[in-house]
């Protein structure tokens, strides 16, 4: 094994189930973190798909060491252990795929999955009986990165930051045709003053106001979740930061970058090492290495 294969990253998801209120507040919230199953893959970018009394569902970016690209991958997790029990690669592509948005219309479930590497952003049903994704369209020819839909006072928008700064400053906001499902007009964007632009997951409703999960990646990509209420100020789109977390643990200290809420459950996902020791002297070893 090469000394830099000693510092690859593992990414994990966990579940939080005291309610969705409490994440305003809460400084140090009470997250299961999953049980691994698979030691050659791991999941992030989570969106739950179903939640029942013995399961959760969920849709997320699967890495395979030896495959070395994302995919979307359909995992099961037990609900009374937090344990992986199964998964399915349910999409793929030559190019990395990852942050599976999904959209709920009526009875139908579609996926926006993040794939700026191919140029452009795809749309896809999804089919939970044969685990497959169907090409709908392009909602754009522009390669947004992690892409929300969000539905404001009945209108609808799609919010993105995009290529070649998509961990920037720099919030996109567009419409979005609902029939079409694709991204209308660049509407206007939103400034922000640190790295907090990308979207860490779907923005979700507490007491008829509407928050968002932002990316921090002032410092790293995937450095944090900040969670911002949403504002209309003299008719501009405005974000306050209300809370946030981060890594605290030895085990997974690299930083937290999705949070996504379901049928009562919140998912997060958070990364470290995957040899937490061996990576950290591989770090300073390379470290030493670089100056020499």
């Amino acid at each position: 094994m090469k000394i830099r294969e000693l510092r690859h990253n593992l990414w994990n998801i966990g579940f939080y189930e005291d309610g969705l209120e409490s994440l305003l507040t809460v400084k140090t919230p009470n997250i299961h973190w999953v049980k691994k199953k698979f030691k050659d893959r791991w999941f992030a970018d989570p969106f739950i798909l179903e939640v029942n009394d013995s399961e959760i569902i969920i849709l997320a970016e699967e890495f395979c060491y030896e495959v070395k690209r994302g995919r979307i991958a359909r995992v099961v997790i037990d609900r009374h252990t937090y344990e992986e029990k199964n998964y399915s690669i349910i999409f793929d592509l030559p190019t990395h795929l990852s942050f599976p948005f999904i959209y709920r219309k009526g009875e139908k479930v579609y996926v926006m999955p993040e794939n700026s590497a191919s140029g452009c952003s795809t749309i896809y049903e999804y089919d939970d009986t044969t685990l497959a994704m169907s090409r709908i369209g392009e909602v754009s020819n522009e390669p947004f990165t992690d892409a929300i839909i969000v539905e404001i006072d009945g209108n609808y928008h799609l919010w993105t930051t995009m290529q070649p700064y998509p961990n920037g400053k720099t919030l996109a906001i567009y419409g979005f045709d609902q029939d079409k499902l694709c991204a209308t007009c660049r509407q206007t964007e939103v400034s922000f003053l640190r790295n907090t632009a990308r979207n860490a997951g779907e923005c979700f409703k507490v007491a008829g106001k509407i928050y968002r999960p932002a990316q921090d990646c002032t410092e790293h990509y995937g450095q944090g979740v900040i969670i911002q209420e949403c504002i209309r100020k003299n008719g501009d789109l405005q974000f306050l930061d209300i809370n946030s977390f981060y890594p605290s643990s030895f085990k997974y200290n690299h930083g937290i970058h999705t949070l996504n809420h379901y049928k009562g459950v919140t998912v997060f996902d958070t990364c470290g090492y995957r040899y937490p020791v061996i990576g950290r002297i591989a770090k300073f070893l390379i470290s030493i290495i670089n100056r020499g």
